[in-house]
């Protein structure tokens, strides 16, 4: 009996913990020590969670839910409860009044149509969300039990603005509130107001978001709101705001007047429908510091005029006038009259993004104030050659430039394509700030600024051995005998000979054909008889963005005007070429050259870039230019640099010692490439930290590599998502790996491909090669290494006895079967007279001679491969199709054409044309353009010249070169 008791017992201890673990159980959530996430999960219904007892935070968003939870299921410390995005349609009966640690709830996107009423709701609650509802009415007293309450988002909900809904006394228990958000809610509305003495009540508040409708205004009771700081306007249908708009809001120090980015249709367009503001309304707002009026795509540069007129009465701090034209139609230009006002402010950052904008008046630049931080003129339209540097030297304050996307279109823009209609609108504005221009006396203010520039200009050092400054953004600029000397620049000088300077330098230069500029290659950056560019910037310009702007195609030597720069970013651009070098830019810390897909680079050019510290290259083509460095002398005066990216440039290989001056280097990147070992010496870079050679083509390093690599002391490696193969050559480089496997960023991560294409962890593939990789892999190697060298000689014996044949056989069947083969026979006559052979140095005869006369005077037809052949076909394809398709092949020789692969293959090919394609042909017409002994000739072009007449270009030097091209004419059409 007493046994059967104590069964009992234990059967009830049982259940109970079995109970319990029901109860604790988190499906189909995610469960946490403080937190739970059932966001996301498609559930109706609310789970128990009453005995997660630290839990304070629980999501519920993103559901199918009807109802409010009941407060037994949920902890009771919880702080923050989330049911936004579900289907709950009203509070019904039920309560989270019980709740009394919680202070942040959030009912946003559901469809409830009333606010819950105040005894609903616990009184500890600080922030309610209710945004984007249905909710047209607040009730009888919504708020009365939630005094501490400091945010109320009512934010696109149903609101009319009227005294039946903002009844009195609704927010009279809101003295503690602090933000408040009621926008987007009165369409509709009949008789619209704002009720002044409900809103009186908001002592607290600091930020207020409300709509803009036609025939409500701010009354006197709102400047009771003496702590309100910032006033968010949506604007509802108002074409414009009175001088009287904001006189009782006074207190406020930013205004954000931006329309929505919700798409508008064309039955709304009162969403971006503001046309103007009139002079003395935001004149009111004495301690405005923030104006944003941006995406008012009516207001245009006409309807800024009044703002920047007004804003010499307050202490503006930041302007945002983004898009405030449409962004399709005629280019704007801004008018110095437009922003002349702004010199009177102490205005540190604008943004006139967006807006068309391609040119600026003369002197325009001269009126920004000199506490001007930074300027942002990005997805505007303007162009280097463009530019009015006139008073670019007054902007003594500006560290940021901002140039980006000029000329390109955003995707938001083509959902206001409908409402951009404003040709005739941009027009009428443009003439009447014409008109009003044209009653400025323009020449005074010119002069008067034209010396005040005087005294900024001594920000670049002077030279009287100066001989032509001329715009950057065209131009140049001439150092004759400048070395340690200082130079000096004279504005005056400099705008009256700009047009004589640019007319001299096109009649010098113009009649260049081959080398596009108009100086030798400067080596560095001491200037002796040649000529710069220069690059005027603001005196104290740190950074300047110019991204994807379609700048290109060669930068060449560069001066910048002042020393200050820090960070350029011009990455996205279309630069092929950096020529180089960039002077005067020894403080710049950051240089973004990415994705501009450039192919060269010069040694010297970023020999100006001494303080360079990060280095962005990355997505350019530099996999055979960069062998040109062996001894390092790209990065020779990068000693400070830390960051190197240089991934995605198709590097198959690097020089050695490409590395050997960047003493300080901490992370270089070099992923996504084409390597496939490691032959870089990195024992000089003590600071490395982290080697990234992810996403490229190796299989296993070398013992040099791995050697290479063991030299760096507390170096990261990762070479994540390469080819590595699980057989017996890799062997010792997966134990290499695992023996120094703190060195690899994420080890355990790394895997192998098998012999059947199955994935395996590194681990695992060691200790199986182990095994597989016996001590006869010796024996078996050497045996197989001896078949291989004898079966190797010996097809190498007939391969390079026939070499010529095979390959004109695979190119002839790889043309036959795959490029759409037509019978020689077959065809009326030859897409070429003749293919014509040489070498890259005699590249300037054949256009120059050959094709002025065989072509042009003649009437051949010559096949000349820079010209001819198809891009992204293999050499050897376009070679083999352009012997096919020529009735005659001239080879023009020279010691520089035997040294060639690539002619004597030309040359190889079209004999065994001749020989098995057309019957034994004569078909290569061989010029002698050297005198070249016979026992320097190869065996090949001996029985050419023995066995076939050919003609001694040497035999008509002193003669006229129509003698020659007469000859040759004879034997092409021989």
């Amino acid at each position: 009996m007493f046994s059967n008791i104590e069964n009992m017992q234990y059967l009830v201890i049982v259940l109970m913990i079995f109970a319990y673990s029901e109860a604790k159980s988190c499906n189909p959530c995610r469960c946490y020590r403080t937190k739970i996430d059932c966001s996301h999960k498609n559930i109706s219904w609310i789970p128990n969670f009453s005995y997660f007892e630290s839990v304070r935070y629980i999501d519920f968003s993103f559901n199918q839910i009807t109802y409010i939870p009941d407060t037994k299921n949920l902890p009771s410390n919880i702080y923050l409860l989330d049911l936004s995005f579900n289907q709950i349609h009203d509070f019904g009966n039920g309560s989270l009044s019980d709740m009394k640690r919680l202070k942040y709830l959030n009912l946003s996107c559901n469809g409830l149509h009333s606010i819950p009423q105040g005894f609903q709701l616990p009184s500890s609650l600080s922030h309610l969300n209710v945004s984007s509802n249905l909710i047209h009415t607040f009730g009888k007293y919504p708020f009365e039990n939630i005094q501490y309450l400091q945010s109320l988002d009512l934010y696109n909900n149903h609101f009319e603005y009227n005294r039946r809904i903002f009844y009195n006394g609704l927010f009279e228990n809101l003295r503690r509130l602090k933000y408040l958000d009621i926008g987007k809610n009165s369409i509709g509305t009949k008789e619209p107001i704002y009720p002044d003495e409900i809103f009186c009540h908001l002592k607290s508040l600091q930020t207020l978001k409300i709509d803009s409708i036609p025939g409500a205004s701010f009354g006197k009771g709102f400047r009771n709101l003496t702590k309100l700081r910032l006033l968010r306007i949506y604007n509802m249908g108002l074409a414009g705001y009175s001088s009287d708009y904001f006189e009782n809001v006074s207190q406020i120090t930013s205004l954000d007047l931006s329309c929505s980015l919700t798409p508008v249709t064309p039955s709304n367009e009162q969403g971006c429908y503001l046309r103007r503001i009139e002079k003395g309304a935001i004149a009111k707002l004495q301690k405005l510091k923030y104006l944003d009026i941006s995406h008012n795509l009516k207001l245009g540069f006409c309807g800024l005029k009044n703002i920047t007129h007004d804003l010499t009465k307050t202490q503006i701090k930041v302007l945002k006038a983004r898009k405030i034209t449409c962004p399709y139609g005629y280019s704007t230009v801004l008018f110095a009259k437009d922003i002349k006002p702004l010199n009177k402010t102490r205005i540190r950052e604008i943004y006139m993004d967006q807006n068309r904008l391609e040119m600026l008046e003369d002197f325009a630049a001269s009126y920004l104030p000199t506490s001007l931080r930074l300027l942002s003129l990005t997805y505007n339209r303007l162009r280097l050659g463009k530019y009015k540097t006139h008073g670019i030297f007054n902007l003594t304050g500006i560290h940021s430039l901002i140039l980006n996307y000029q000329d390109q279109i955003t995707m938001d823009d083509f959902s206001h394509w409908f409402v951009c209609d404003d040709f005739e609108e941009t027009l009428e504005c443009l003439s009447n700030r014409i008109n009003v221009e044209r009653n400025f006396d323009s020449d005074i203010e010119q002069s008067n600024h034209a010396k005040c520039e005087n005294s900024n200009f001594k920000a670049m050092h002077s030279s009287s051995r100066v001989n032509t400054l001329i715009n950057s953004f065209g131009t140049v600029m001439n150092f004759s005998q400048i070395k340690n000397k200082t130079i000096e620049f004279k504005s005056q000088d400099y705008l009256q000979n700009h047009h004589k300077w640019s007319l001299s330098f096109s009649k010098n230069h113009g009649n260049i054909k081959y080398w596009p500029y108009p100086f030798p290659r400067p080596e560095n950056c001491t200037f002796g008889d040649d000529l710069f560019y220069i690059s005027i910037i603001p005196p104290n310009l740190k950074r300047v963005e110019f991204q994807h702007s379609g700048l290109g195609d060669t930068v060449v030597p560069q001066f910048v005007s002042n020393d200050t720069l820090e960070e350029i970013i011009v990455s996205g651009n279309i630069y092929q070429y950096l020529l180089g070098p960039v002077c005067n830019v020894s403080k710049v810390k950051v240089l973004d050259l990415s994705g501009n897909s450039f192919v060269n680079i010069s040694s010297y050019f970023f020999i100006g870039f001494i303080g360079l510290e990060k280095l962005y290259i990355q997505d350019n083509i530099l996999s055979k230019v960069v062998m040109k460095f062996d001894n390092g002398e790209l990065f020779s005066s990068q000693s400070k640099l830390k960051l190197l990216n240089i991934s995605s440039n198709r590097l198959f290989e690097l020089p050695e010692k490409l590395l050997q001056h960047t003493i300080n280097l901490q992370v270089l990147d070099l992923s996504h490439n084409l390597l496939t070992d490691w032959n870089l010496t990195t024992v000089h870079l003590l600071k490395i930290k982290l080697i990234d050679l992810s996403f490229n083509q190796i299989t296993f390093f070398s013992k040099n590599g791995m050697r290479k690599l063991e030299q760096s002391k507390s170096v990261k490696v990762n070479v994540l998502n390469n080819r590595f193969q699980c057989n017996c050559e890799s062997l010792p480089f997966f134990s290499w790996m695992n023996k120094n496997k703190d060195i690899f960023v994420s080890y355990n991560n790394y895997t192998c491909k098998n012999i059947t294409g199955d994935m395996i962890n590194l681990k695992d593939a060691i200790i199986q090669l182990e095994k597989s990789c016996s001590s006869k892999i010796g024996l078996i190697v050497i045996v197989g290494a001896c078949i291989i060298l004898s079966i190797g000689l010996i097809l190498g014996g007939v391969i390079y006895r026939y070499r010529w044949y095979i390959r004109y056989w695979y190119y002839s069947t790889k043309r036959r079967y795959f490029r759409g083969y037509v019978r020689l026979h077959d065809k009326p006559q030859y897409t070429f007279d003749a293919f014509v052979s040489y070498a890259e140095d005699d590249r300037l005869f054949v256009f120059n001679d050959l094709i002025e006369g065989l072509e042009n005077d003649k009437g051949k037809k010559l096949c000349i491969h820079h010209r001819n052949f198809i891009p992204g076909c293999d050499i050897s394809d376009n070679i083999t199709n352009a012997i096919h398709e020529s009735e005659k092949i001239v080879c023009l020789i020279t010691k520089k054409f035997l040294e060639s692969e690539w002619c004597n293959y030309e040359l190889n090919i079209a004999r065994v044309e001749g020989m098995w394609s057309r019957g034994g042909e004569n078909m290569i017409i061989i010029v002698l353009m050297e005198n070249i002994s016979k026992k320097d000739l190869p065996i090949q072009i001996i029985e050419l010249i023995t066995n076939q007449t050919y003609i001694d270009y040497t035999d008509y030097i002193d003669m006229d070169i129509h003698v020659f091209i007469d000859m040759l004419n004879t034997a092409v059409e021989d």
